[in-house]
């Protein structure tokens, strides 16, 4: 455990101990608060010896809270009567500052909120034998042998070494002997005969060295290497297997509400509005079989959710709102107790699905599969009656005869089947997914709304990604509805290293028959492009601004550019000097926005900064932004705009020339380039203390005028405890010593 204290904040801020008028100090009150007690228990150990029956045996959590919230008393309540015998004066402030004046009461008690889960498997079977991964083997080329006329010299003596050292004890015996006879024959010779055989070995070696090399210049093996071949994966079938789970997770949740007290002697546990109770208990059944491991695999699972909701209270106060001053039920009580029943249900559902992997066990095609997928609700739960005669009616999917009466058949049949489709997966890879395609067809079937979708995606070395992509559907479940085709999409992604990429989209809307959108993006070290066509409004420039052109293109609308832009950020990098002691780390943005139908909103910005560092002394750092939103006049003259001239300096560098020209103020506003901020921070290291200082001027609008006063602080903090400083501010002219920090 560790506190900390800091007495100088504490003694300069302590509204207790200052002179502070009541119009400028605050205090926060409590409006509410809660008390809460949460807990949870986790699978017991000693039913571990039931699993997998029983895999989780948990009250997963279990929480009781009581929420209190406040009110204050009106001078007028009769709690005040036991200060009737006071003055008035004294009264008054007693009921102004006496902290009887306000009080809690509860207003929502959870007494319990439980949540439990059980879960196990009933059945796990798997008669697969082996479940040994694919093994892949590495192995020469089988039944190559080089022939022994194009082996080199070196090869054949190895060779030969190695089929004499597999000779048994007999070849070792002579080999022994004649070494023991060697020996005998090299103590009998005189040394010239050995100076004489040993020039001639000499000279034979250098002989069988020339021959050697010049053999290498036609060996085999560095023209043909020794080549490698990698067998076909060896993948072993698997069995059959069939599991069966299941998990029940209850909960309960009881509240109580109570009414607003008056004052706090009305505050009582026994006075509540309303309890409220509900139960849920969930169950789940699952199956899997699969065939040959996932080669063919069924799914199927069942989900009963029941739901109890009740008020077994409801106070008859009329204060309460349930009742009325003659005990008659009001609207409030009807719409609560048509509620609880509308929630309770007795719902079941069941979920399928087939698929089938007929190239699972292959090493290119194994991603492709054929499934099937439904989804019905087997009991639906459908609540006519009134808050009066409830009336429940548990519709069986089937059971026709139970099928509500008020709706047709064919509608009443798609509340029952909320899901069923066909999904087929082609796909291939190669390379160790480095390459794949993969084409998916899907299928929403009947009684569902049809509809047929397809997407084909690609992916290569440097194209990460390639798709497209459409669908043909129903626009309604009515009968004679008409077919259409969703847009077709296609996207591409390029990228080429860690930092170029590039990007594509493309929409064709195949219903009406025309381009929808197309896109390119383009970045890299730090820069990026970007450029837009659309289907969509056009305008035209008139001497009153831009106007929609509805003589263009089919009702005002064409494929059109619609926009282009560039940015750059320049990488972050420090130049150092002196040991690294100091640093100068210049920075730069700048963004160009082409607004292509209407071009006159087109703007360019720049934020260029530099900062300046000296280790443990000094830092400085100076940033500016500056924006033009009227370059289009610089390239007016190659568009076309109907006549209408934008006035202002039409050359792009003698107007920036301008916005540098501080000896005239004319050519200044003229400029289309304006700076937007200027800020400058200094932070000057002085042992304990830190010296900081702030600059910044930008334009703010005032009363429909631009107001560029700056704003100026400057402080001097101790480094051990940052509540003692001295801190000057003007802010946009005003100045404040030491002030608040909101």
């Amino acid at each position: 455990r560790k506190e900390t204290m800091d007495w100088i904040n504490f003694m300069l801020k302590n509204p207790a101990l200052t002179n502070t008028d009541k119009e400028s100090s605050s205090s926060g009150t409590v409006s509410s608060y809660s008390w809460s007690l949460n807990g949870s228990i986790s699978t017991p150990s000693f039913l571990k010896v039931l699993k997998p029956v029983i895999n989780d045996f948990s009250l997963s959590s279990i929480s009781s809270s009581i929420t209190f919230n406040s009110k204050t008393l009106q001078s007028t309540d009769s709690f005040w009567d036991d200060i009737s015998d006071y003055s008035s004066s004294i009264q008054n402030d007693i009921k102004t500052y006496s902290p009887m004046r306000s009080f809690f009461y509860p207003s929502n008690v959870y007494p319990v909120k439980a949540s439990m889960r059980i879960s196990g498997t009933l059945i796990d079977l798997n008669t697969a034998s082996t479940k040994t991964a694919a093994k892949t083997k590495s192995s020469d080329i089988s039944g190559f042998e080089m022939p022994e006329e194009f082996k080199p010299e070196d090869k054949k003596t190895a060779e030969k070494t190695a089929s004499e050292t597999e000779k048994g004890e007999t070849d070792i015996a002579a080999a022994d002997s004649a070494e023991e006879e060697a020996e005998q024959v090299a103590e009998t010779e005189t040394a010239a005969e050995a100076e004489t055989l040993a020039e001639a070995e000499t000279g034979a070696e250098e002989t069988e060295t020339e021959e050697s090399e010049e053999a290498r210049v036609f060996d085999v093996e560095e023209i043909i290497p020794n080549l490698k071949l990698t067998s076909d994966s060896i993948k072993t079938f698997g069995g059959f297997n069939y599991k069966l789970t299941y998990s029940v997770s209850p909960t309960f949740s009881n509240e109580m509400n109570f009414m607003e007290f008056k004052s706090p002697d009305d505050i009582d546990f026994n006075n509540s509005k309303s309890i409220f109770i509900k139960v849920t208990a969930p169950v789940n059944v699952s199956s899997s079989a699969g065939i040959l491991g996932d080669f063919i695999k069924l799914t199927n699972s069942f989900d009963f959710s029941p739901v109890y909701q009740e008020h077994p209270y409801i106070s008859e106060d009329p204060e309460a709102g349930y009742y009325d001053v003659e005990g008659v039920e009001t609207s409030n009580y009807q719409s609560l107790v048509k509620t609880d029943y509308m929630a309770r249900v007795m719902d079941l559902k069941n979920s399928n699905s087939l698929s089938f992997k007929p190239f699972l066990y292959t090493e290119h095609f194994k991603g492709s599969s054929l499934s099937w997928n439904s989804s019905l609700k087997l009991i639906k739960t459908d609540f006519k009656g009134t808050w009066d005669a409830p009336e429940w009616f548990y519709r069986n999917f089937f059971d026709k005869e139970s099928w509500d009466e008020e709706v047709d058949d064919e509608k009443e049949i798609k509340n029952y089947i909320t899901s069923h489709n066909m999904t087929m997966v082609l796909s291939a890879t190669e390379a160790g997914s480095v390459y794949s395609q993969s084409l998916t067809l899907k299928a929403n079937l009947p009684p569902l709304v049809e509809s047929y979708s397809g997407t084909l995606s690609m992916k290569f070395k440097y194209i990460t990604s390639l798709s497209v992509s459409t669908t043909y559907k129903k626009e309604s479940d009515k009968e004679d509805a008409e077919w259409v085709f969703t847009p077709l999409t296609q996207s591409c992604s390029i990228k080429l290293g860690d930092k170029i990429s590039f990007s594509e989209n493309y929409s064709y809307n195949l219903k009406d028959s025309y381009h929808d959108s197309l896109s390119f993006g383009l970045s890299g070290y730090g820069a990026s492009v970007s450029y837009s066509h659309k289907y969509t409004q056009a305008y035209k420039l008139t001497e009153n601004g831009w106007v929609k052109d509805n003589e263009a293109g089919d009702e005002g609308k064409l494929f059109m550019p619609y926009s282009l832009s560039f940015s750059y950020s320049m990488p972050s990098k420090n130049l150092y000097a002196w040991y690294n002691r100091i640093s100068l780390k210049p920075t730069l943005s700048t963004s160009i926005n082409m607004d292509l139908i209407r071009t006159t909103n087109s703007s360019f910005s720049i934020t260029p900064g530099l900062t300046f560092n000296i280790n443990n002394f000094l830092n400085l750092s100076i940033s500016a932004s500056s924006k033009n939103s009227v370059i289009f006049r610089y390239l007016q003259e190659y568009f076309d705009t109907d006549g209408v001239e934008i006035p202002g300096e039409k050359n792009v560098f003698k107007d920036l020339y301008d916005s540098f020209a501080f000896w005239d103020e004319n050519k200044r506003k003229a400029s289309g380039f304006k700076m937007k901020s200027l800020s400058i921070n200094l932070t000057h290291e002085l042992h304990d203390w830190t010296f900081a200082s702030e600059f910044t001027v930008s334009p703010r609008l005032e009363k429909g005028k631009y107001d560029y006063s700056p704003y100026f602080s400057m402080a001097v903090v101790w480094r051990p405890m940052a509540s003692i400083k001295t801190k000057i501010e003007d802010k946009y002219g005003e100045f404040t010593l030491n002030p608040s920090d909101d």
